[in-house]
């Protein structure tokens, strides 16, 4: 069991610093995916730092494991969203996409491990 909790907390870990690396590059205009492309509503630049900021703190929050089940819903609308977003525009990461929307499903409903500040605030009430 503490095994299995272990394995979790690594999954949670690096989940968010797929989100948190992900946002940094946005935030940092340097993307691989042509934004300015997919939402035409803004400028490339500043769509971009928005989308790299929540996708920042989704990343943020989920490897601290701090609100994570709602961290982990956020995940999977924001992964889903590009999904289908990107996808009919010839430019989306069906198989990356797909794999970050079923482990944000998991947060989703589970919530964190051990080794997450949810853990530690709850043992605090």
């Amino acid at each position: 069991m503490e095994k299995e909790l272990s394995l979790q907390a690594a999954l949670r870990i690096v989940f968010g610093v797929v989100f948190l690396w992900g946002g940094i590059q946005k935030m940092f205009l340097v993307s691989p995916v042509p934004v300015g492309k997919i939402i035409t509503f803004m400028s490339s630049g500043n769509a971009l730092y928005w989308i790299g900021l929540v996708e920042f703190l989704i990343g943020l929050f989920v490897a601290l494991g701090m609100f994570t089940k709602i961290s982990g819903w956020a995940a999977l609308g924001f992964a889903a969203l590009g999904l289908i977003l990107a996808f009919p525009a010839g430019m989306g990461f069906l198989a990356s996409n797909l794999v970050l929307i079923v482990v944000a499903l998991m947060f989703g409903i589970k919530g964190s491990a051990n080794f997450s500040l949810d853990g530690v605030f709850a043992k605090k009430m």
